[in-house]
This record gives structure tokens, sequence and C-alpha cells, in this order.
């Protein structure tokens, strides 16, 4: 055990400096010379450091044992008028880190190798590899550290590379990056469009709102709980919950989750936050699949996740007002669930369809983890002791990356072999792209739930989750569920491959 401990520390270290250390050579290549021709060997060096995380995340996966690993160092220490906190580079493998580890490095590398050709003779390519690494490495960050204020360093990097690849393509010039039809007009005169450099500045504005009261939060947790760690492990002390829910009362510990909860609500785009999400499509079809699939997004949902396996290891998962927390959550969840369905249903847009279909399979594993306290069973694998709701949610979030991923990278090249951004397509363009027809079948009906596919046993699971909490959260939960499954259904049937 110790030696795995000792040498996570190393690993991490070159999982997560490697794509950055590999991208730097292109980013600075290209400041002095714009040749795409003479900067290809720089690209193929850039997805060589996510190969060497990738690689890694397997060693990871497949060499540690099932039981919580962790790494931890002193940073800093911070008075407090109660004594000091420590903050710790503090990096865990459970079971929620080592699988969500695996799935974003890889995801990142194979998406990195589409976009060696996709994004060949782009303008922008020694901004576009640096950001991209950088996203990779800034979801890793967030995905392994333990400490909440070591794990907001990767999610405010996150937040920023999605700002730089959003607004990939600044100069605004090419109407195929837009959202929505150019040259028209909704009410009150507004432009039914956006562009590429706008639709990047309302995510980081969105995602800014919720960010500050996330660190606030964060803040005060460290003061009250004594600690920032959220999985507990041997020598360091874990956030003592406890004392926080009894320091504030109801009132207080609810606010207090809530201000938490505005980071991820913001950047997992659920309801009102979700606007952002539909227009940032404006970025390449590379940062798209990658931002829906295993990284922003996600990363919102996953840490909600972390948090709950925190407070259930604590105890605390049943108290009133971190049950109040979570029910708001529930409806939060399930609602945006249903609007990004009826989004979907109504947008003949191909990018924009699957990110209505991405806010509503969102809505689907915030409203299901939610749910976690007021269902008492749990799952043992190996010596990790995962909460059900937990578990169903997360079976859900591997399935939708890897679907919404394949998903997006067709559309990408229906986009340059079409010239439209607009759904369309028939038989005759499925017989003549074969592997793209099959790809994009295989992908929607294992995530539209088509029996026996994984998709159709992980919305069974759902469907009895919600299924068992009706005494407790109501009928309301499940309405909201049963609409948005049907409106989800509903959604695929109108995306033509």
């Amino acid at each position: 055990m110790a030696m795995f401990s000792s040498s996570l520390g190393e690993l991490m270290g070159l999982m997560l400096l490697s794509p950055i250390i590999l991208a730097a050579p292109i980013a600075i290549y290209w400041l002095f010379n714009q040749d795409p021709r003479k900067a290809k060997p720089l690209a193929y060096l850039a997805v060589i450091g996510l190969g060497i995380s990738a690689i890694i995340a397997t060693y990871i996966e497949v060499v540690f044992p099932w039981e919580i690993v962790a790494y931890n160092i002193p940073w800093m220490i911070l008075p407090t008028s109660s004594g000091s906190i420590t903050i710790y580079v503090s990096f865990v493998v459970n079971f929620l880190s080592r699988n969500m580890g695996l799935l974003t490095a890889w995801l990142a590398f194979i998406i990195g190798i589409y976009s060696l050709d996709y994004l060949a003779n782009d303008y922008r390519l020694g901004w576009f590899w640096f950001f991209y690494n950088l996203f990779a490495a800034s979801m890793l960050l967030t995905v392994y550290a333990n400490d909440l204020l070591f794990m907001f360093i990767g999610w405010e990097g996150l937040g920023f590379s999605s700002w730089a690849l959003i607004g990939h393509w600044y100069k605004d010039d090419d109407e195929l990056s837009y959202v929505g039809r150019f040259g028209e007009k909704l009410i009150l005169d507004k432009p039914a469009w956006t562009t590429p450099s706008y639709a990047a500045y309302r995510a980081i504005a969105t995602i800014r709102f919720g960010d500050m009261p996330m660190l606030g939060a964060i803040a005060a947790i460290g003061i009250l709980g004594g600690s920032l760690i959220l999985t507990p492990v041997s020598g360091v002390s874990a956030i003592n919950w406890s004392r926080v829910i009894s320091t504030l009362g109801i009132g207080g510990t609810v606010a207090l989750l809530l201000a938490f909860m505005l980071g991820p609500y913001t950047k997992s785009a659920q309801v009102p936050f979700n606007d952002w999400l539909l227009t940032a499509m404006t970025g390449p079809t590379s940062v798209s699949a990658l931002l829906h699939s295993a990284t922003m997004v996600a990363a919102g949902v996953y840490i909600f996740m972390r948090l709950t396996e925190s407070l259930y290891a604590a105890g605390v998962i049943t108290y009133p007002g971190v049950e109040i927390m979570y029910l708001v959550t529930v409806y939060v969840g399930l609602l945006t669930a249903l609007l990004g369905a009826l989004f979907a249903m109504m947008i003949d847009e191909r990018k924009v369809i699957l990110a209505g279909s991405t806010m509503s399979s969102l809505g689907f594993m915030m409203g299901v983890t939610a749910l976690t306290p007021f269902i008492p069973q749990v799952i043992h694998v190996g010596e990790y002791i995962v909460p059900l709701a937990v578990l169903v949610a997360f079976s859900y979030l591997i399935l939708h990356a890897l679907s919404k991923a394949t998903l997006f990278l067709v559309s990408g090249h229906l986009i340059h072999v079409t010239h439209t951004r607009f759904n369309m397509g028939n038989l005759e363009l499925g017989r003549r792209m074969k592997l793209a027809f099959y790809a994009t079948l295989a992908a929607a009906i294992s995530l539209g739930g088509v029996p026996p596919l994984a998709g159709y046993w992980i919305h069974a699971a759902m469907d009895e989750v919600a299924t068992e909490t009706i005494s407790v959260v109501g009928y309301g939960a499940y309405i909201l569920m049963l609409l948005a499954s049907l409106a989800t259904w509903l959604s695929w049937q109108g995306l033509h491959p």
C-alpha cells in the first residue's frame, strides 16, 4: 500500500504535466511562424503528451488495488481564528477517480488524434493545441484531486480553457462556425445567431457567476470543518461535516451547500444556467466532443458525486439541511433533463441537437445522484463503498461520454462534407458514408436506451431509483423523469445520420 501511495505523486505529476509541456513547442513555434505544414510534427508531439496521460491512467486502473490510495504533502498552512487549515497537494484513487480519470484521458487522446486531420490547416494551431491539452490536464487534476482548494485550481483551468476553445475562431468570419440562423432576427430585433467570440464570453461569464460563491463556500467549509480533504485517508483528517452542520444549523447548511453547488450547476448547465451550453457549439467539433463527453460539463456532475461520497462517508447525508439541498437538486436536475430534451426536439442544427441532449443527460445525472439521501442501498466494489444512486448516475456518465464523443465527431465530419451546420441527410448519404452511418446508429441507439444495449439497463436502473424514492421525494420527481425520458427518446428521432 505504501508503495502505491508513494508512486502516486510521481505518476500524477507526469500525467498532468506531459500534455502541457509537450503542447508548449507548437504554441511557441506558432508565435513566430504560422505554417501548418511545418507545425504538423509539433502537433503530433502534443498528442503524444495526451497518450502518456492515457497510459498512466490505464496503469492506475489495472495495477493499483481496488482500495483508497492517496498521496498528500502539505502545501500551505492558513491561520484561522480557531487554529489553522493545512492545504494539501493531495491526490486520491477511489472508485470514481480511477474510472473517471481513465475515461477522460483516453477520450482526450482519441479526440486529439481526430484533431490532427480535422484542424490540420487551421489558422490557430498553436492556440488550439496548448489550450486543448491544458483543458485535458485541468480535468485530470479536478478528477484526482482530494483537497477542495487544490481541486479548484483544476476547476478554474477548465473554465479558462473552455473560454479559449469555444472562442477559438475569434475572427467570426465563417458562418459555418456560428450557432443559429445567420441573418434572421428574434423578438426585440435580437440576432438569431451567436458568433464564436460572443459564445466564449457567454460561457465564461456564466461559469464565473457560479465559481465565486463556490470558492466562498470552500473557504467556509475549511474554516468550520477544519480541513478541505474530501475522501478520508489515513494520516490526514477529512472535513468535519458534523461540526460544519452543527455550527450553521439547517438554514446555514442549506445556504452553504447551495453556494457550493452553484459551481456544479453552472458548469453542468443546469436550469437556469443552461443557455451557454447551446451556444458553445461555436468551437471546433473536437472541442465540442471533449467538452460534452468527459471534461467541462461532466466536471460539475462529477464534483457533486465526490461531494456526495464525502457526506455519505461522514454519516451526515440524511441530516435535514443536507437533505433539503439534495431535494432542490433533484428537481433542478430533472427539470433540466426535461427542458434539454425539449430543446433537442425543437432544434434543427446538428451540433445544437446534441448539446440539448447533453443538457438533458446532465440533468438526469444530477437528479439521480441527488436521490442518494433517500436510498439506503450501497454497492461494494472491491473495498469501495458506493451509494447506489451515485453508481447508477456514474454509469450513465460513462455511457453518455462514449456515445456523445462518437456523435460529435461524426457531426464534425458531416459538417465538412455537407457544408452546412443544419440537420440533413438520407439513406443515400448513409450508403456513401457507411462508417459514419453505423457509428451514429450504434451510439444513438445505445444512449437512447434500446434493449439489450447498456443504455436500456441504465435507464431502467434510473427508473427503479426514482420509483424507490416516491414515498419520500414525492411523485413530482418521478413524473419529471418519465416526461424527460419520453422527450429524450423523441428527440433522437430527429437526428438523421
